[in-house]
């Protein structure tokens, strides 16, 4: 994936991130609270000042405490201050079975609206060159049949390209945050790899739509292909109860 990280090796100041958001998830630190002094807390995860201050870097950057000089670290509302970008340590940390299903249900609601109405401004704008783009990218598609992870990787490609083609940068900057967190979730959960088993073709006609000039069709396309998807998704993870990620 040229554009889009996963989730690399880990190092001390991550899994003391990892362990801190278990607990404010868990409930072990309540919003207002303050966090343990930094010497104790260092202590506690046997590191240096440095490594900590660093992990409680990332843990302001995610909008999960607060630093006041004089005043320590004070535990935010994640559920009110959070950004999207805290989703994936959501799925992976929270404890709310319920909670993180209806998360993922929201997200895969918000990818087709936004990828709808890209689908429809593709149309409209895309040039000769985007819609050749596109149909090499469904050949390309076609032959990763059977093979999940790179037909992740091409439908991302798919939709990226769909994105620049629509001539908006605000939707631009959208999808770029939301296909960086879309990867990642499904990089540290390869149980979400699950598809209908007309996807391709229904994937073909939402380019075929697009190619075509048919803002109308082209909406319709991708609503119902990712629907029809989103679905299976939503089914598999009901139906085995856990959102538990790769090792």
């Amino acid at each position: 994936m040229s554009e889009f990280t996963t989730t690399g090796r880990r190092n001390k100041s991550d899994e003391i991130v990892d362990s801190l958001l278990e607990q404010i998830f868990g409930g072990h630190y309540l919003p207002g609270e303050k966090l343990p002094p930094e010497r104790d807390l260092a202590a506690s995860f046997a590191t240096n000042r440095h490594t900590l201050r660093e992990a409680l870097r990332n843990l302001q950057t995610l909008r999960v405490v607060s630093a006041r000089q004089g005043d320590g670290q004070r535990v935010m509302d994640y559920e009110t201050d959070g950004e999207i970008n805290l989703l994936p340590h959501y799925l992976r940390h929270s404890k709310d079975d319920v909670g993180r299903l209806q998360a993922i249900s929201d997200m895969l609601a918000l990818r087709r609206v936004l990828l709808g109405e890209v689908c429809a401004l593709t149309a409209r704008h895309g040039s000769l060159e985007d819609r050749a783009a596109l149909e090499d990218l469904m050949v390309r598609q076609r032959s990763n049949e059977g093979q999940p992870e790179l037909l992740i990787i091409t439908d991302l490609e798919i939709a990226m390209t769909m994105v620049r083609a629509s001539g908006s940068l605000a939707y631009r900057w959208i999808f770029n945050t939301m296909a960086q967190l879309f990867a990642e979730i499904a990089f540290q959960w390869p149980l979400l790899w699950v598809y209908p088993a007309d996807y391709i073709e229904s994937l073909a006609r939402v380019v075929a739509e697009v190619a075509a000039g048919d803002e109308v069709g082209a909406r319709e396309a991708m609503d119902g292909h990712l629907r029809r998807s989103d679905e299976v998704i939503m089914e598999t993870l009901n139906r085995l109860g856990n959102l538990q990620p790769a090792k």
